[in-house]
């Protein structure tokens, strides 16, 4: 074990593998975990690219405008109202028709259990002036055209419980609230954790995912897993429901016989 642990920290060193477990995965990495898994996901991943492309080549003569911003949260670093207002003061001054935005789990001002002693004695108050707030709820704006999109936000992600804790609306991943929570007429889901599978380094939600399975909305926005940024096409069909169920399963690495 020491052995492994030494040449692990070398190829580290060399860049060969990633040094955290929040960092994107390195080719070995995803070799040493699973050589079918690392082939599969790249050949999905080609499949989906290859299929957005048509869509933008089909609706490359429509004229869009910028008339709706999200925001999926973490606003601020700490988290609190003063760090907060003055992000809120800026995307006021952006010229979107419509701004929606969610909690991350870096703004602690928004969650009553993670909220700054100086916030909680000063009875902080924050201005939304013309920006959508969405804690586990909806908001249905309307647009050029007579179009109207149904939105929901909530902010929930997986992460340590407790007291201790100084992230915002976390939850244990074995009790998660995505229960039939994202109502069925949802357009467009915005979560700050991603659903598992996708874009999330295996650490997203398989409830959320579940959940937008029932759902099925044209558009999911998300953040949290930094270095995962990134588009994904998704089907709603029974390929990426494969897709899925391959990811899910346990997988074997070259040597050990399972992932490391």
């Amino acid at each position: 074990m020491e052995l492994v642990r030494r040449l692990n920290g070398f190829l580290r060193y060399l860049g060969l593998r990633r040094s955290s477990y929040w960092d994107k995965p390195a080719l070995l990495d995803e070799w040493l975990e699973s050589p079918l898994k690392a082939m599969v996901v790249r050949l999905y991943c080609i499949s989906s690219m290859a299929a957005r492309q048509s869509h933008q080549a089909a609706t490359q003569s429509a004229s869009y405008q910028s008339d709706l911003l999200i925001h999926a949260g973490d606003l601020t670093q700490g988290g609190t109202a003063a760090e907060i207002q003055a992000q809120l003061d800026w995307l006021d001054t952006l010229p979107h028709t419509h701004k929606v935005l969610i909690s991350g789990n870096h703004d602690r001002y928004f969650d009553i259990k993670t909220r700054h002693d100086e916030d909680t004695l000063t009875h902080a108050r924050l201005d939304f002036k013309r920006i959508h707030y969405l804690e586990r709820k909806s908001v249905t704006l309307s647009f050029k055209g007579q179009r109207r999109l149904n939105i929901f936000g909530a902010p929930d992600i997986i992460g340590p419980t407790g007291t201790s804790s100084t992230n915002a609306f976390q939850y244990d991943a074995g009790h998660h609230p995505w229960r039939e929570a994202v109502p069925r007429n949802t357009d467009v889901l915005i979560t700050h954790g991603p659903p598992r599978h996708h874009l999330d380094l295996n650490l997203g939600c398989s409830g959320l995912l579940r959940d937008g399975w029932r759902v099925k909305p044209k558009l999911h926005v998300f953040g949290h897993i930094h270095c995962s940024r990134g588009t994904q096409s998704v089907f709603w069909d029974s390929c990426q429901l494969g897709y899925e169920n391959f990811l899910s399963r346990k997988m074997r690495g070259p040597l050990l016989g399972h992932g490391s």
